[in-house]
Parts: structure tokens; C-alpha cells; sequence
């Protein structure tokens, strides 16, 4: 696959269908690390690092999240980031409400 491979299939009670850049996205906005996703998928997570830089540009994303799960981490111990949008800095939360809502800053 490439990154402009689209993934069908039933799910749930209608057909699905998304590309692997989505799922991409969609992985990082729940806090999966960059290299963890890049295993899942196998793909480099250079490539990976693009997409969601791409992503986080556009407003489709708060933030990148973190490279990897701690090294002293068990699987039981391991949760995904997820920072709280009082934790974001105001201006970049404005840029990405701008963006997304596709209004002007005030």
C-alpha cells in the first residue's frame, strides 16, 4: 500500500472507506506515538512525521504526539497523550480554531 492506498470493508452497519493518511491522522489524535503507529502500519515514520505535520498545518491536529512509549513502560502502564486544550498555548489554539472553523482572528 501507499499512502494514497484507500481502505474499504464493512464496518459496523455500512460500508467504510478511508485512506491510510486518515487513519494516520486519526491514530496521532488519540495520542498513539509517532513510531508505535509507524510499526502498526508498517511505514517509515518519517513518513508518518510528514503526514502529520501536514495534518497539524491544516488544523486537523493540535499536536504531534510524543516519538515513542517510554522505554521503561509496560503494555499495561502504556496511555496515549492527550493534552488537554487548556494546555494548549492561546495563540495556537486560535490558529487552529481560525482554520478550522474558517473564520478571521477578531
Amino acid at each position: 500500500m501507499t499512502h494514497t492506498d484507500v481502505i474499504s470493508g464493512p464496518l459496523g452497519s455500512g460500508m467504510t472507506t478511508c485512506s491510510i493518511n486518515d487513519i494516520l491522522i486519526r491514530l496521532a489524535d488519540e495520542g498513539i506515538p509517532v513510531r508505535v503507529i509507524s510499526r502498526a502500519t508498517q511505514r517509515p515514520s518519517d513518513a508518518i512525521r510528514e503526514v502529520l505535520r501536514d495534518a497539524l498545518s491544516h488544523g486537523s491536529i493540535v499536536q504531534i504526539p510524543r516519538e515513542d512509549w517510554p522505554t521503561s513502560s509496560t503494555r499495561d502502564s502504556r496511555i496515549p497523550d492527550m493534552k488537554t486544550i487548556t494546555a494548549l498555548d492561546e495563540e495556537l489554539l486560535l490558529l487552529h480554531m481560525v482554520r478550522l472553523f474558517h473564520v478571521t482572528k477578531l
